[in-house]
């Protein structure tokens, strides 16, 4: 959204296609109330999807990414030993 707003301001149109197609067509240019408004509509979008989609929380990153960065291995908190949960891991993905 923040890309958006910083390409409107710079008169850069391109990331909404049917606006650019519109203004070269009409051969008309957008007034700065105008762009003020677009500006506002996507900062109140963000916040609507923020409320709708929180940050994520870092503490689950390795369920998003398990193959990523491994210093996830050391928050697992897990009544299972970490040499049984990567024994029943590899056990699972050997099909057994």
């Amino acid at each position: 959204m923040e890309l958006w707003c910083v390409r409107l301001d710079r008169q850069e149109f391109d990331c909404f296609p049917t606006l650019a197609d519109f203004l070269l067509a009409a051969e008309e240019e957008l007034d700065g109330g105008t762009v003020a408004a677009f500006k506002e509509h996507l900062q109140g979008l963000h916040f609507q999807l923020g409320r709708y989609f929180p940050e994520l929380d870092a503490g689950f990153e390795w369920i998003r990414n398990p193959f990523g960065d491994k210093t996830h291995i050391e928050h697992v908190s897990s009544k299972l030993p970490r040499d049984r949960l990567t024994a029943l891991w590899t056990s699972h993905l050997m099909g057994h």
